[in-house]
C-alpha cells in the first residue's frame, strides 16, 4: 500500500497489492494474508573494496560492485482458530525452496526478483491477528524483466530493452532455414560479433542457441553443441538497444531478451 503526502495535510491513497513468490500469490494462497508494505525495491547500494598504498594520499580500488538486495515485507495475517496453525504450515511450505525462486509484486507485474527466502519474525501467538516481516534475500540484486523478442525472417532490430543501459547476453535466439545449405551465419551488425554453425540444413531446419545454457545449440529440438564453430564464432555476443540482428538463410528469426535493471 502507498501513502502519499500532500501540503497542508496527509492525504492517504490505499493501493492493494500483493506479493507474489514461485508463482503464487501469497494473498491467493494463505486465506487473510494482506502485504502492507515492502523494502528493498528502491536504490541499491555498493560494495566498495580499496587497498592503501603507504606513503600515498588516500587509496586505490580495488573491487567496486553491487551488493546483495534484502527485500523486506511487512505482512498482516487475519487468521481464525480454527485455521491459525494451518495458515503457517502452509507458509513454511510455500516459502522454503534451495534455490532462488522469482519474487514479484502486482504493482509492477513484468518485472521479478531472484530471491531466497531468509528469515521471518519471531511471533508471539497471542492473537490470532499478526503482524510481522518476511524477509528475502537476492544474492544476485538485479531486477529483470519477462522475456520478450525481437521478430523478423533474417534480419532484426532490438527494441525490447529500451531501459537497459548495457550490452546482456541474449536469452534466446531462434532461426528457422529457408532453404538447404551447409553453413548458418548469425551477426550483430553493430559489433560485428558472429555465432557460425556448419551442417547440411535441410529447409525448415529450426536453431535454438541459448548461450547461457551447458547444451548451447538445439538443431530441431535435438542437443547439437558439437555443429556450432568453436574457432570462428564469437561466444561473447551480446545485444543492446538498437543493434541489428542478421543471419544467413532464415526464414524465421528471432532474438529473446530481457531487460536487467538495478
Amino acid at each position: 500500500m502507498y501513502n502519499f503526502t500532500k501540503p497542508g495535510g496527509v492525504v492517504t491513497t490505499t493501493t492493494p497489492f500483493k506479493t507474489i513468490f514461485n508463482g503464487q500469490a501469497l494473498e491467493d494462497v494463505i486465506p487473510g494474508f494482506v502485504t502492507l508494505s515492502v523494502k528493498g525495491r528502491a536504490l541499491i547500494g555498493r560494495e566498495i573494496e580499496s587497498n592503501k598504498t603507504p606513503g600515498a594520499d588516500g587509496k586505490y580500488l580495488t573491487s567496486n560492485t553491487l551488493e546483495p538486495r534484502p527485500i523486506v515485507i511487512k505482512y498482516l495475517l487475519k487468521n481464525t482458530s480454527a485455521n491459525y496453525r494451518e495458515n503457517f504450515n502452509k507458509l513454511n511450505l510455500l516459502l522454503h525452496k534451495p534455490e532462488p525462486k522469482q519474487l514479484k509484486f502486482t504493482d509492477e507485474p513484468d518485472y521479478y526478483f531472484n530471491a531466497f527466502f531468509e528469515s521471518a519474525d519471531e511471533i508471539d501467538e497471542i492473537d490470532n491477528n499478526v503482524v510481522a516481516t518476511i524477509s528475502f534475500l537476492c544474492l544476485d540484486p538485479y531486477k529483470y524483466k519477462n522475456v520478450d523478442k525481437d521478430t523478423g525472417t533474417n534480419r532484426v532490430t532490438i527494441t525490447k530493452l529500451p531501459k537497459n543501459p548495457n550490452e546482456c547476453v541474449p536469452v534466446l535466439i531462434k532461426m528457422a532455414t529457408e532453404a538447404p545449405g551447409d553453413k548458418v551465419i548469425i551477426k550483430n551488425e553493430n559489433t560485428t560479433k558472429k555465432l557460425v554453425i556448419n551442417h547440411k540444413f535441410a529447409m525448415g531446419d529450426v536453431l535454438e542457441i541459448d548461450l547461457n545454457a551447458d547444451y548451447l545449440l538445439k538443431l530441431n529440438s535435438t542437443n547439437k553443441s558439437e555443429l556450432i564453430d568453436f574457432v570462428e564464432s564469437d561466444f561473447d555476443f551480446t545485444v543492446k538497444q538498437g543493434d541489428v540482428i542478421t543471419s544467413t538463410n532464415s526464414k524465421l528469426l528471432e532474438v529473446h531478451t530481457k531487460e536487467r535493471l538495478y
